[in-house]
């Protein structure tokens, strides 16, 4: 879950820093596909050029790191009119350790300082790589003042806590710098406790920074006493373990580990905002909070003619489109992100939609199918889709079933509709139909197994209206079967005998339906019905239902005499590589003898 903000470089000299500007090249919102070949990035004058060198391999751009990889031999040439005065490195994840040396000023990973037109960097070695991320160039004309700087250091131990005390709710303040503690739903609240002297942060808390006005947080440097923070863990900037670098004026820390992350310290630098050119903060509409029952469309605008907005939902990946960017959501969503433009960005933007139940209604087919006729209702339960059929969809859940007539859309079996569909309840002598229906959509969600058709193997009664169900191995001759016998000496009658298939054993799948107060199967599908392979226990060579040193010697005598009688060749092929030789023998008496196959 990165989230790139820039940082601005200051070459300092003595007391004396230069007026600078940063260029930012980040390889991440290029748009390059997976492994896609890149030799050359040039933004805002400045050129990042990637060469092989000495190795055969051409660098490449790979999702996984989101990285351009160079490999051991290759440079990295960065190049502009104006003076270099210093470079940074982002590296991608599982980047190698290959050293990185320059051809001219100083470096010291991940940062170069010096004054040049052009750096080569070229990496070390005989194998590996090294994976660039992103290059921040800092461009140097004149001089200013030095940025004023402040550390605020907030000592958990320091704040008076008690012993296991719960923080979930709970603001701390310390030098105008503002944390609030936060629990998932339904998980451990963040405490703190006297053993370590940490706040202990579970999976899913989530520990908000923020600063006073005209005040931006770059740096944290944290303290543990055990676990830590991943890239995954911020909304904004960047972190590695221990450190935390960026721009931000809030900062939204989550621990997406299933471990706890026990924080002791935090060393948090702050400067002026007025050092920091940024863009206004993007505006979602409907705004942060929000609740929805059905689905909701978001609009996240930059004030900002051009900018891009850079954005995750949830633990997706990071998006990067141009202002506005409209996203639907058909369930509880985060929204974070920033915006860009030439390499100034805004601050963080942070917006949570709730999904909830439409107020009334009903939240099973059983009680829907319990309404009287001609009823309206709200349907608020999870309903899963059997089978489409002749304009209706068929449905299930725990307590029954259910049938939406004449519908349009078609859905896939296993589907799970979203919550909010209304629809008329009505019925004819006990089979129901909810007709008119509105809102129907499929959700994320499958239940394959509630799905799946039932069989049947004896009498059915009326609570089986509208179920998904089959016979098996059902002879059709060469007159149309118009009743179906059942395992159970029972039968069902079919509701028609037209588009029948040609003589065979057939699995009849169908629907249960009530026609003029009969019980009645509606055949949807006619399936060739294909003989079960008999059951065999492995090992069981003479076939009496057990496996032991007798049929080490029937399996012996078998390779001897060539004779199948009463041997069960299946069961006698015991390491199971399709025949019956004397590894066979071998594997037997290993199972014997460890009572296992492995």
């Amino acid at each position: 879950m990165k989230k790139l903000i820039a940082l601005f470089a200051l070459a300092m000299l003595t007391m004396t820093a230069w007026a600078a500007r940063t260029v930012t090249l980040d390889f991440t919102l290029q748009g390059y596909d997976n492994q896609h070949e890149v030799s050359e990035l040039t933004i805002d004058g400045v050129t990042v050029a990637f060469d092989k060198g000495t190795n055969s391999i051409t660098p490449k751009y790979y999702t996984s790191g989101n990285a351009v990889r160079l490999y051991a031999g290759g440079t990295l040439t960065v190049s502009a009119a104006e003076a270099i005065t210093g470079i940074t490195f982002t590296y991608g994840s599982g980047d190698g350790s290959n050293e990185i040396t320059c051809d001219v000023g100083t470096f010291e990973s991940p940062t170069w300082t010096g004054e040049a037109n052009e750096v080569v960097f070229t990496v070390g070695g005989t194998s590996g790589n090294r994976r660039f991320s992103k290059v921040e160039v800092t461009l140097g004309d004149g001089p200013v003042d030095p940025v004023d700087e402040e550390d605020v250091n907030i000592i958990f131990a320091l704040q008076g806590y008690e012993n296991a005390q719960n923080l979930d709710g709970k603001t701390l303040t310390v030098d105008g710098v503002t944390i609030d503690f936060a629990k998932a739903l339904g998980q451990t609240p963040p405490a703190y406790y006297n053993t370590g002297n940490a706040v202990r942060l579970y999976t899913g808390n989530r520990m908000t920074v923020t600063v006073p006005s005209g005040k931006l947080i770059t740096k944290i440097v944290f303290t543990y006493d055990s676990g830590s923070f991943s890239s995954g863990c911020v909304d904004v900037g960047e972190i590695n373990n221990k450190t935390w670098t960026g721009e931000a004026t809030s900062i939204v820390f989550t621990n997406m580990t299933s471990s706890q992350v026990r924080v002791a310290s935090m060393l948090i630098t702050l400067e002026d905002e007025s050092e920091h050119p940024s863009l206004p903060l993007p505006v979602c509409d409907p705004a942060d909070g929000t609740e929805f029952t059905d689905s909701l469309v978001v609009t996240i605008t930059s004030p900002t003619e051009g900018a891009i907005i850079n954005y995750i939902v949830n633990d997706g990946p990071m998006i990067a489109a141009p202002s506005p960017v409209t996203i639907v959501i058909y369930d509880f969503a985060l929204i974070m992100g920033y915006a860009e433009k030439d390499g100034v960005y805004s601050g963080p933007f942070t917006a949570t939609y709730y999904k909830v139940a439409p107020e009334g209604g009903v939240e099973t087919l059983a009680a829907a199918n319990a309404l009287e006729d001609n009823s309206e209702f709200t349907f608020n339960g999870d309903a899963v889709v059997t089978v489409c059929w002749n304009g209706s969809v068929y449905l299930r859940d725990a307590s029954g079933y259910g049938q939406i007539a004449n519908v349009e859309d078609t859905f896939e079996n296993g589907q799970v509709l979203n919550q909010g569909w209304s629809a008329t309840k009505t019925s004819d002598d006990g089979w129901v139909k909810y007709i008119d229906a509105a809102n129907l959509s499929a959700s994320d969600q499958t239940d394959l197994e509630l799905a799946a058709a039932q069989k049947l193997t004896g009498a059915v009664d009326e609570s089986m209206i509208n179920a998904y169900v089959y016979v098996e191995n059902v002879h059709k001759g060469f007159v149309p079967i118009r009743v179906i016998p059942l395992p159970d000496g029972t039968t069902i009658t079919l509701t028609g005998t037209g588009n029948q298939p040609a003589t065979g054993d057939y699995n009849i799948y169908g629907i249960i339906w009530k026609v003029n107060g009969a019980l009645v199967f509606e055949p949807v599908a006619w399936q060739k019905y294909v003989e079960p392979e008999p059951e065999f226990l492995r090992g069981d060579v003479n076939d009496d239902g057990n496996v032991k040193i007798n049929d080490v010697t029937a399996l012996i005598n078998y390779l001897l005499s060539g004779d199948a009688t009463g041997i069960n060749l299946k069961a006698a092929d015991c390491n199971q590589d399709g025949g019956v030789k004397i590894g066979d023998v071998s594997a037997l008496i290993n199972y014997l003898l460890n009572g296992s196959w492995d």
